[in-house]
Formats: C-alpha cells, structure tokens, sequence
C-alpha cells in the first residue's frame, strides 16, 4: 500500500509538526492502494483527455461560427447588391414601355399624316378631272399606227401628236382671263380644241398617206 500522509497516530507524531509548522494548517492523509492509485492516474488522464477533446471542439466551433458571420456579413452585401440590381431592372423596364408607347404614338401620327397627304393628292385629281398628256397621246399613235405605211408617215404620226401633246399642255396651262367663267366652261373649250387639234392631225395623216 501506498501511504499518504499521517492519520494522527502516535509514529506519526513528529510530522505533525512540521507540517503545521511548514503551512500551519493540518493536512489529512490518506492511505492509498496501488490499484486505486492507478484508477486515479487513468481517470486524471481520461480528464485530460477530455478536457483536450473539448478544447479542439470548441476552437472549431469558433472557427465556423467566425466563418458563418464572415458569410453572413458577405451574403448580407450580396444581397443588397441584387436589391440595386433589381430596382436598376426595374427602371429600365419602365423606360423601355415609356419609349415603346411613344414610338407607336409616333407611327400612328406618321400613318395619320401619310394617310391624309394620300387622300388630298385623291382629291385633288378627283376635282380637277382633266386626262393626262399620256392620256391624249394613246389615241393618236392608235391612229398612227393603224394607218402606217411608212417611216415617212409615222415620222409625222408622231410629230403631229408631240405637237398636239405640247398644244394641249399650253391650253392647260393658259389661265382664264375673267373670274366670272366657271372651271367646267374652261375645260370644255379646253375639250373643243382638242377635239379640233385631232381633226386636223387626223387630215394631216390622210393627206401623208394619200
């Protein structure tokens, strides 16, 4: 047995003393066997042990809770990164819808506008009613050609409708002297020469062709 201490006995006298005299306090003593001082030593170490496990726990644990804030403070501004995102996104579409709605408003006021020149010009061949230089032409190359015998005489096909296509140009051009005459007098003195100018080229082509 391993002896710790004194129990007060009477060998054990003279270490009293001492021990008084060394801490002036009185120690206990315990009488220990070796298989119980071994348990001791291994549950000593066992705590050590434990103790050790514990400590790595915790320095871990500490390390993923620093991380875990490191995290959240990042995500945190990531966060606020895809709000400012968002709200940019955001206002972007309403610029967008803005500008489309102005860009259809500005193709319907194009159509409108294009639509009503289309119709003026209409309205403006619809009241003056008056056929076309080419219009006046076609008959008389009609002519022409029907009674051709010749270069000779589509030679002078040809002059004689130029020459009555530049007539028929001038009597349109010609303005009335007086206000009092309407537009349907003018154009039929207008008609009147024309129809004279055809009789007398239509002559002029029989003479040729005679």
């Amino acid at each position: 047995t391993t002896a710790i201490g004194s129990s007060g006995g009477g060998d054990t006298g003279g270490a009293e003393p001492e021990s008084r005299e060394e801490g002036n306090e009185e120690v206990a003593q315990v009488t220990l066997s070796a298989v119980e001082w071994d348990c001791l030593h291994q549950d000593r170490e066992a705590s050590l042990r434990r103790v050790e496990t514990l400590t790595t726990k915790l320095n871990e644990t500490g390390c993923k809770l620093l991380q875990s804030f490191e995290m959240r403070s990042v995500l945190g501004e990531l966060q606020l990164g895809v709000d400012r995102a968002r709200e940019r996104s955001e206002r972007m579409r309403e610029t967008a819808a803005l500008a489309w709605e102005e860009l259809e408003q500005r193709r319907a006021q194009r159509r409108s506008e294009s639509h009503k020149v289309q119709g003026g010009g209409r309205g403006q061949r619809q009241r003056s009613g008056r056929p076309q230089p080419e219009e006046l032409t076609e008959p008389l190359e009609e002519a022409a050609l029907l009674h051709g015998g010749g270069q000779g005489s589509c030679a002078g096909a040809s002059a004689a409708a130029a020459s009555s296509s530049s007539s028929g140009d001038q009597g349109y051009q010609r303005k009335p002297s007086g206000d009092a005459k309407p537009m349907e007098q003018i154009e039929a003195v207008d008609w009147e020469r024309l129809l004279s100018e055809r009789e007398t080229t239509a002559a002029a082509l029989s003479a040729a062709l005679q």
